[in-house]
């Protein structure tokens, strides 16, 4: 299935069910909104619960962005996200963990919980 309506009734291009699983999946990073190429100073760990379900209901994310709401406005830019998904800006993220990776100002990455060593 591909669109859906919003509240407004303006039609939602992108992508539903197992083609957003694969943008969610990908890594891919919209990058900045801006074109800001130096290392966030701060950033956000953010939790999106998924509206439609195709297999674990929840991703995480890091925001390279310093106020909490405004992460979790900014992870609608990351493909296969929605406005009507769930997302909560879960913590603080460090200095270590920005550098690790590579979280650009403003920019929206995966966030691997239990990375694989």
């Amino acid at each position: 299935m591909t669109g859906a309506h919003d509240q407004l009734g303006v039609l939602d291009a992108r992508p539903q069910g197992r083609d957003r699983e694969a943008q969610l999946l990908s890594g891919a990073d919209p990058g900045p909104a801006d074109g800001i190429s130096e290392w966030a100073p701060c950033g956000w760990l953010v939790e999106v619960r998924l509206t439609i379900d195709t297999g674990p209901g929840f991703r995480f994310f890091a925001v390279g962005i310093a106020r909490p709401e405004q992460a979790e406005e900014a992870i609608l830019r990351y493909p296969g996200v929605i406005r009507d998904d769930v997302r909560t800006a879960r913590r603080q993220l460090s200095a270590e963990e920005i550098a690790r990776l590579q979280l650009r100002a403003q920019g929206v990455r995966p966030y691997r919980v239990n990375p694989r060593r």
